[in-house]
């Protein structure tokens, strides 16, 4: 996004985005607010205010209707370049956490998939809206999803030249600002590569994995309601409203199914823990935590596992 600003703080505004991209963070959606910022502080009626804080309180004043988790995401990226100005001016502005409202939650609960509820969905997708070759490219889109535990963005901008099948492994990125390598089994190997040989689209290293039939990039909007739309086929999501598994909770399944054969195998789980979450992309086990659910068979596993441990017998 490379649009112009033309506010007093353009300058500054254009510095701090393109120091943002040269990281290698994309971060549109907060580029996109401080477009909003900008023409906001051009407009007539406050081009002529040189106080940034007042400037802003006016803008946030706008959005007193809006949820509390997006003011709080409209502040954090205003907030995140004021402490970049700071860096230049000791004394500049910068907005404290507290005049967002605090969100309330996340408006949804992870929901983690059983084995059949992942076959029913594979099965499902014959009844995709489409052609064969778009029915064939979102089995196999669920099954990387839940196999690798990738972001459906991830996932979606996977290029051939990115697989490696003979080492059995995608190049992810650069997602979040970083690029790392993600292995899968050879069984899933098999199926891309089946996809690849009878896929024309797929046909050149720049060309999209799961791309639609003309050859463009899947849009990421469509694919997450193509999904719900299978969740409600099988049951699993009820016929409206936004209640129900989304398509991220393929991710949670696949962080809490690994933790489960952790458990069955006798593993370390503080020592495994860091590699399921440099696998998942985080930065830190704290990204890791949001994915790790106590399940009902989770805990029966565990409980298993403490009474071999101490050697107790079996609760009647």
């Amino acid at each position: 996004m490379n649009r112009p600003f033309h506010s007093r703080w353009g300058v500054q505004l254009a510095a701090f985005v393109r120091q943002r991209q040269a990281s290698g963070q994309r971060h549109r959606s907060s580029i996109r607010v401080l477009h909003r910022f900008d023409r906001f502080a051009a407009s007539a009626a406050w081009r002529s205010n040189p106080d940034f804080s007042a400037v802003f309180a006016g803008w946030l004043c706008q959005y007193t209707d809006r949820k509390p988790v997006t003011v709080a995401l409209y502040v954090g990226a205003l907030r995140k370049f004021c402490l970049f100005r700071r860096r230049d001016h000791p004394e500049a502005f910068v907005p404290d956490r507290t005049l967002a409202p605090i969100p309330a939650g996340p408006p949804f609960l992870p929901y983690v998939f059983s084995a059949a509820d992942l076959r029913r969905i594979i099965a499902d997708t014959a009844h995709v809206k489409g052609t064969a070759r778009t029915q064939r490219c979102f089995r196999l889109l669920v099954l990387v999803l839940y196999c690798t535990g990738l972001r459906i963005g991830e996932a979606l901008n996977l290029r051939q030249k990115d697989l490696d099948l003979t080492h059995a492994c995608f190049r992810i990125g650069p997602s979040k600002g970083r690029i790392r390598w993600v292995p899968f089994h050879r069984d899933l190997a098999r199926e891309l590569d089946r996809w690849l040989k009878e896929d024309r689209a797929c046909r050149q290293p720049d060309a999209f994995v799961f791309a639609r039939d003309d050859g463009h990039q899947r849009p990421g909007k469509n694919t997450a309601q193509t999904l719900r739309f299978l969740f409600r086929r099988c049951g699993l999501k009820p016929a409206s409203g936004r209640t129900g598994p989304r398509c991220h909770d393929l991710r949670h399944t696949f962080a809490v199914h690994r933790l489960q054969r952790w458990y069955h195998e006798g593993r370390d789980l503080h020592r495994m823990l860091p590699w399921l979450s440099a696998y998942l992309g985080h930065r830190n086990l704290l990204g890791t935590e949001h994915y790790l659910h106590a399940t009902p068979e989770l805990l029966a596993v565990a409980g298993r596992r403490l009474q071999r441990q101490l050697r107790l017998a079996p609760m009647p």
